[in-house]
């Protein structure tokens, strides 16, 4: 735990958040009121523009999640993966990073799969006294 933030790290292994893991968040966030919460998950609790992962791979309870955390006001941001892209998304006041793939990215703008690029990305996220960024760096692979 940070002097400032809560970090907390969710489990979507099975493409849901667990009812568990929702009670967990609202009851952390009733102990650590004067902390910034911040969410760590595999899948983006939200469609993200990448047609074909948001068809077919998305967080499967999505509505279910933000229905629970609607009334939590210190949620301040929530970084994912999964999408094989990087976005930023806001959605209720609430800043959703993903992080591309260490392995391949997708063509967003398709509804089918189709490699984008080979080339290895990644995001960083530095934690500081008054504030979270976070940026994006892609290595080259040379291919596609």
């Amino acid at each position: 735990m940070y002097k400032y933030y809560l970090l907390i790290f969710l489990d979507t292994s099975n493409s849901r958040i667990s009812s568990k893991q929702l009670k967990r968040i609202k009851e952390l966030a009733n102990i650590y009121t004067d902390k910034k919460i911040v969410l760590f998950m595999h899948h983006p609790p939200v469609k993200t523009g990448c047609k074909y992962m948001d068809i077919k791979y998305q967080l499967l309870n999505q509505n279910d999640f933000w229905k629970e955390i609607k009334e939590i006001q210190n949620i301040s941001q929530i970084f994912s993966g999964h999408q094989h892209c990087d976005k930023e998304i806001s959605i209720n006041k609430i800043n959703v990073y993903v992080a591309p793939s260490t392995f391949f990215q997708i063509n967003c703008d398709l509804e089918y799969f189709e490699v984008a690029s080979y080339n290895i990305g990644y995001r960083i996220i530095n934690i500081a006294k008054n504030s979270i960024t976070s940026y994006v760096n892609y290595l080259s692979s040379g291919e596609k």
